[in-house]
């Protein structure tokens, strides 16, 4: 798979999951369940635009650079189980990822573990 078709099935990805969130908060009747499923729902389209922004990116330049990350998609302070590591030691903001340019040739793996401190959420 190449990273563009990552992106691509990632986007996919999230608009079903922001309509599943979309759907379950026009059926929910109880006013927080809807305010939940809403938010939710905002959350995957932030991924949508997010994923979006970086296709253009990678079609346009063929790269992808470290950005930071905006404050929506970090969790609340101190709801991150301690043992889900650090974020220090990334490449800094504007550093192309994983320290070289990245190519259209170059492949990402078609099988990927899952991490034990995010699957046990």
């Amino acid at each position: 798979m190449t990273i563009e078709e990552a992106i691509k099935t990632a986007i996919v990805y999230e608009k079903k999951v922001h309509a599943t969130y979309a759907a379950a908060a026009k059926r929910a009747e109880d006013a927080t369940a809807k305010k939940v499923f809403l938010t939710l729902a905002e959350e995957e389209q932030g991924h949508v635009t997010y994923l979006e922004s970086r296709l253009m990116e990678w079609q346009k330049e063929g790269q992808l650079r470290a950005r930071s990350c905006a404050p929506s998609c970090l969790p609340p302070s101190g709801s991150r189980p301690a043992s889900s590591g650090s974020l220090s030691g990334g490449p800094a903001q504007g550093e192309p990822l994983g320290g070289t340019r990245l190519s259209g040739a170059r492949r990402l793996p078609l099988k990927m573990k899952p991490r034990p401190s995010i699957s046990a959420w």
